[in-house]
C-alpha cells in the first residue's frame, strides 16, 4: 500500500490521469443505471457493422464501454506504475490516454442513451 501511495503522489499528471478517469467511469455506470430502466429492447450500438439489424444489441450490452475504459485503466496504470522512475512523461501519457478513453467511453454511451430517449 506504500508503493501506491508514493506512485500516486509522484507525480500530479499521473495522479489526475487516474482519478479523472476513475471519476468519469463511475460516472458513466451511474448513468447507466440510473437510465437502464427507461431503455428499449434493442439499441443502435455496433456502429461499425452493416446498417440495419446487425447494428442492434441490448442493454445489457452497453456496459461493454465502461468495462473497457476500466479494463484501459487498470492496464495502463499498472504499466505506467511499473516505468514511473524510469520513463516519466511514457507514465503520463498512459494515465493521460486512460483518461481521454474514459471520455470518449462517457461520450459514446451518452450520446447512445439520448440518441434513443
Amino acid at each position: 500500500m506504500n508503493k501506491l501511495y508514493i506512485f500516486l503522489n509522484y507525480d500530479p499528471i499521473v495522479r489526475y490521469g487516474i482519478l479523472i478517469s476513475s471519476v468519469i467511469i463511475v460516472s458513466s455506470l451511474v448513468f447507466l443505471l440510473l437510465r437502464f430502466p427507461v431503455l428499449p429492447t434493442e439499441l443502435p450500438l455496433f456502429y461499425s457493422r452493416p446498417w440495419g439489424d446487425e447494428q442492434l444489441g441490448t442493454p445489457l450490452e452497453l456496459f461493454i464501454l465502461p468495462a473497457g475504459a476500466f479494463f484501459v485503466l487498470i492496464i495502463n496504470s499498472y504499466f505506467s506504475y511499473r516505468v514511473l522512475s524510469r520513463w516519466l512523461l511514457l507514465s503520463r501519457i498512459l494515465s493521460v490516454g486512460a483518461a481521454v478513453v474514459s471520455v470518449l467511453s462517457f461520450i459514446a454511451l451518452f450520446k447512445i442513451i439520448t440518441l434513443i430517449s
